[in-house]
């Protein structure tokens, strides 16, 4: 992330649920998730963590931004 680059980051969830960390501005992925949806059989506790990890990390992209 250069110093002149705005990103906007949010989570997308596409139509199976899976997620992916995305720029608003540019709609650029930033960041793919692990498999979430229930054809990946993943367990509710699994997807939930990976959820977790997708918003700590816009979080922590957010924080980055807000410091510039």
């Amino acid at each position: 992330m250069s110093k002149g680059k705005k990103i906007m980051p949010y989570v997308e969830y596409d139509s199976d649920g899976d997620m992916t960390v995305r720029c608003a501005l540019t709609n650029e992925p930033i960041c793919y998730m692990p498999p979430t949806s229930r054809a990946s059989g993943i367990k509710a506790k699994e997807r939930q963590v990976i959820e977790t990890r997708a918003k700590q990390i816009v979080d922590g992209l957010n924080l980055l931004e807000s410091h510039k």
